[in-house]
């Protein structure tokens, strides 16, 4: 797998940043009439730091940080410095702390890290600490309620509980070439090796469990996959998708945004995501 290899310039040249990440990010700059270089960025669970480099070619003031070293010590292979790339990609402890002051970034995002992390509340609780008042975040990831695992690339896997029923279940995906196809090796182990990594690495929370526990550090949540521009430019779910119970369906069911926003702003046609104070 490429992240166990130092990044290229030909690895950054291929990779595309999400524009919804972009999006929201120029919308909270323009918001505040500010200039690139004046918003700090904090792209959490980066990875080897390919958006983080891309933002920072862009002129914004980014900064990586993932808990998994040997990725960033690939990232940080790509960058001529050593100085400055350890000032660019962070390593966070193994409590998901950051080595940064309280009130470091104006914006933060993730891309299919929520699911990831096992102490959701102390997470979010970091979070909220490395982040000014007011700011705004953006996390995408993979809903509980999806019909295919974003990792496994199994239908309905990650709907059943942490024994062997899930366990037995992954037999028949197996057998059936259903899988990511990781490893070499024989049905077995396949399905060991896929169960313990469902077992360690992926937490599937529900909404209500997402908002509790970012709003007790201090966010205002909106879900907003029901207003992603694919929803809303599509020509049937476009016309529906202002009704209350689609809109409840669309956010559980597809891959959502989660949007820390101000309670007292108006909404947006662009939904920006806000710490507020």
């Amino acid at each position: 797998m490429t992240v166990f290899k130092a990044l290229t310039e030909a690895d950054v040249a291929e990779y595309r940043l999400n524009t919804e990440f972009l999006r929201y990010l120029e919308a909270f700059r323009s918001e505040r009439s500010l200039e690139p270089h004046q918003v700090r960025v904090l792209d959490w669970g980066c990875g080897r730091g390919q958006a983080t480099i891309v933002l920072e070619r862009l002129g914004y003031n980014a900064m990586g940080a993932d808990i998994d070293g040997e990725s960033i010590l690939n990232g940080r292979a790509f960058y001529r410095d050593p100085e400055i790339a350890a000032q660019r990609l962070r390593i966070l402890d193994a409590q998901g702390r950051l080595d940064v002051p309280d009130e470091t970034f104006d914006f933060v995002f993730s891309e299919t890290v929520l699911e990831h992390v096992a102490d959701l509340d102390a997470a979010v609780r970091e979070l909220s600490r490395v982040m000014t008042t007011p700011s705004a975040s953006v996390h995408v990831f993979p809903p509980r309620r999806g019909i295919i695992e974003d990792h496994l690339r199994m239908p309905f896997i990650h709907w059943l509980p942490k024994n062997q029923l899930r366990k037995l279940a992954l037999f028949p995906y197996v057998a059936l070439g259903i899988e990511p196809k990781w490893v070499k090796e024989g049905v077995r182990n396949k399905v060991r090796r896929y169960y313990d990594y469902s077992l360690a690495h992926t937490f599937y929370r529900s909404p209500v469990e997402l908002r509790r526990t970012f709003e007790r550090h201090g966010f205002d949540v909106e879900f907003a996959a029901a207003r992603h521009p694919k929803v809303i430019n599509h020509p049937v779910l476009g016309r529906v998708a202002g009704f209350p119970p689609l809109q409840r369906m669309l956010n559980v069911c597809v891959n959502a945004h989660l949007d820390p926003r101000e309670s007292d702003r108006p909404a947006d046609p662009i939904p920006l995501q806000w710490r507020s104070g």
